[in-house]
């Protein structure tokens, strides 16, 4: 575990400093998934930045951790920067990931080789070796940036906001992705993201940034101790309960009876649409099955008619 203890961050022109995050002590734990959490501008970027060693800090702690931990092949940093490369080959750009251990000759030997072709294994995108960088969707690049930081073989991987201007299938698979590279592979994996919500689910460990401070906790920590709320007062939801909160038309109660996933999704369209439901016996009563829903008599093989069914009974 790296520990880092007084560290302030921010940007500074003549005598005038812009001071974003002070005194920070955070501790990074080897082998976690930790997800940099704040609003835009709250300095996300800079301080991740600050610890890869590209950014200098407002304030040099007084011992050597920042400088030891910033070593040569210690960190892989992954940036948002967007790539306009033509003519040249996935394989050719994860291959400069191992540009610190060739020679002036960029000969790779047998272990560059070997590292380039697990990077490209781990992340899964063999696939996309022989195709050139400019083809690929945004995605595809996000990908093979990690397979490049992988093939640096460092220790610890950083990521600016990877998941940004990606469809949700990428969003998780990305983030799945790093959760698997620090549990399985051992790596120590820091990424600032906007993610909340899968952040929540797959982060080992959050750093919050909240009033230039940050704030470190297992992210039902932080829920439960309000942090988050605190942080991210986000308008109509929920963030203990995860639902949202708007204003619904009053209908019955209704009782459902079923089980799994069909349940689960009727019981959200029906209080969606104002029913409360509940466990004891109402005035309606529906059947989930694996194949229809029943009331009464009546089957219904989709859910939406079932609810314009009861919406035009008039049932308030």
């Amino acid at each position: 575990m790296v520990f880092v203890q007084n560290l302030s961050v921010g940007y500074q022109k003549g005598k005038e400093k812009n001071l974003l995050l002070d005194h920070i002590d955070v501790s990074l734990p080897s082998g976690k998934l930790v997800c940099l959490l704040g609003s835009n501008g709250s300095g996300k970027s800079t301080f991740l930045k600050t610890l890869a060693g590209i950014h200098p800090p407002l304030s040099q702690p007084a011992d050597q951790t920042l400088i030891e931990f910033q070593k040569p092949g210690n960190i892989a940093i992954v940036l948002t920067d967007k790539l306009n490369l033509s003519n040249l080959s996935v394989y050719d750009l994860v291959t400069t990931g191992r540009y610190a251990y060739v020679n002036w000759l960029i000969q790779l030997s047998e272990t560059d080789k070997h590292a380039i072709n697990q990077a490209f294994h781990l992340v899964g995108i063999d696939q996309l070796k022989d195709k050139f960088v400019d083809e690929l969707s945004d995605g595809q690049q996000q990908m093979v940036m990690i397979a490049r930081a992988l093939a640096q073989e460092t220790p610890y991987i950083f990521l600016d906001e990877p998941t940004a201007h990606l469809d949700l299938n990428n969003r998780m698979e990305i983030m799945t992705l790093l959760r698997k590279l620090a549990h399985q592979h051992n790596k120590t994996i820091l990424v600032s993201t906007h993610e909340l919500d899968l952040a929540l689910q797959l982060a080992d460990v959050l750093w919050l940034v909240q009033d230039k401070k940050i704030v470190s906790g297992i992210p039902e920590e932080l829920v439960l101790d309000g942090v988050l709320d605190k942080a991210f007062p986000l308008k109509g939801f929920n963030l203990k309960t995860g639902e949202m909160n708007y204003e619904k038309t009053k209908n019955k109660s209704i009782q459902l009876i079923g089980e799994g996933y069909r349940y689960l999704w009727t019981k959200n369209a029906f209080e969606r649409m104002g029913f409360s439901v509940i466990n004891e016996k109402a005035e309606i009563q529906i059947e989930v099955e694996k194949e229809y829903w029943k009331i009464d008599s009546n089957r219904y093989n989709r859910l939406q008619l079932l609810l314009e069914d009861l919406i035009n009974r008039e049932i308030k």
